[in-house]
């Protein structure tokens, strides 16, 4: 029996293991992969700014010791011109997981605060989302470091001061 004919319990029941197939990459994580402190802009009055590729202005502020060392908070606030949708999401690396979504700000609702264990950094990508065209959300800027500089016990603050 030729090994193009060959099932896998053929496989199997010869002593030879199949191989899963890689399922490939269905999307990419993120427009832009950026270090934390190239996403933030530095001051919240623009004054020291560096504008992302997307244009957008965010401020980062890192609060150690807020909570319980084995969670981290994530804050996400609007700027007083931005209206339009932000996210902020946690994005497992194999895409084998759905998406975690942690924060959601628009219109209204200017700010929003969620507590998780800490641990899901060790698998899951931080992915900053906004509404682009016909207000459909993509994901825009993946943190790279964000393992390394979020630890547990601590809240992180993404203001998104321009859009």
């Amino acid at each position: 029996m030729s090994a193009l004919r060959m099932g896998i319990e053929d496989m199997e029941y010869l002593g030879e293991t199949p191989v899963p197939k890689q399922r490939p990459l269905a999307k990419k994580l993120a427009m832009y992969t950026r270090p934390l402190e190239d996403i933030d802009c530095g001051s919240i009055d623009g004054s020291k700014s560096k504008k992302l590729p997307d244009g957008d202005l965010i401020k980062v502020d890192i609060i150690k010791g807020d909570c319980n060392p084995k969670q981290i908070g994530y804050k996400l606030k609007l700027g007083p011109d931005v209206d339009w949708r932000k996210e902020l999401k946690l994005v497992e690396d194999t895409m084998q997981k759905p998406d975690i979504q942690l924060c959601r700000c628009q219109d209204e609702r200017r700010e929003h605060v969620v507590y998780v264990m800490a641990d899901l950094l060790e698998t899951h990508q931080l992915v900053l989302c906004k509404a682009k065209t016909f207000g459909v959300m993509k994901p825009v800027y993946l943190v790279q470091d964000a393992p390394e500089k979020i630890i547990g016990g601590s809240l992180i603050t993404f203001e998104w001061i321009k859009d």
